[in-house]
């Protein structure tokens, strides 16, 4: 609540525990879209990438087809009717259904270090005067790996530490990666709406030498049309008999 009330680009913020970390998901707050009346003139334009998959209008004229690939702000259905040379401009009406594409990629280990004591362990006694430690029993340390614990009983402090020894066991790979896949999928479709349709999703593996590529390729169908303005000098009347 601290990081939204400082922040108005924030719109709402996902907290949840994986093992030892904490995962932030935030979503940025978007600038509502300029109104167009239902009078006005437009075009429908591709709100995203893809490729054409369907084009349904009751308004306007279509400029793409099936199989056609479109960038984000291209026309794909053009607020204008008529025959050639008495044209005039709609509200363009329908929907473009297109196959968009989402990818994400990470890396991991494949392998975790397990730590384990081996019961060796040595301690020191000392008492903190004046920002300065008194040793009342100092052994040098000697482990390469270890760990430390301190634990304050009045003005005395024992420092005590324990040797650890740590060991290196491989992953299951196979198991690692669909791990990874479903947590770049849940990462992917944290924003779908029910406009979105999940068609397939392929999964790439990448062994290097200390780590795994993961990468997760979705692909969906979804109308990727949205109304947009048209410039004042396109605009014209329909002409009267």
């Amino acid at each position: 609540e601290k990081i939204m009330k400082n922040n108005d680009s924030i719109m709402w913020i996902r907290i949840r525990i994986e093992g030892s970390l904490l995962k932030i998901t935030a979503s940025e707050r978007q600038s509502p879209p300029k109104v167009i009346l239902i009078d006005d003139p437009c075009n429908l334009v591709a709100k995203k990438d893809g490729e054409i998959v369907r084009v349904y209008t009751s308004a306007g004229t279509a400029l793409v087809q099936k199989g056609d690939m479109v960038k984000k702000g291209d026309i794909l259905v053009k607020g204008e009717q008529g025959k050639e040379g008495d044209e005039y401009n709609v509200h363009a009406k329908g929907h473009v259904i297109a196959k968009t594409f989402y990818e994400e990629i990470k890396e991991v280990k494949p392998y975790k270090i397990d730590r384990n004591r081996t019961g060796e362990k040595i301690t020191n006694i000392f008492i903190n005067f004046r920002g300065k430690k008194i040793f009342l029993k100092k052994t040098m340390n000697k482990f390469k790996q270890y760990d430390k614990i301190e634990d304050n009983k009045g003005p005395i402090t024992f420092e005590t530490y324990y040797e650890v020894k740590e060991n290196k066991i491989n992953l299951d790979k196979d198991s690692l990666v669909g791990k990874v896949a479903k947590e770049l999928e849940e990462k992917i479709t944290l924003n779908f709406d029910k406009n979105v349709i999940v068609k397939d999703k392929i999964i790439e593996k990448n062994d290097y030498k200390d780590y795994i590529e993961v990468r997760l390729l979705i692909v969906a169908e979804e109308n990727i049309a949205k109304e947009a303005e048209m410039e004042e000098d396109m605009v014209t009347e329909p002409k009267e008999n």
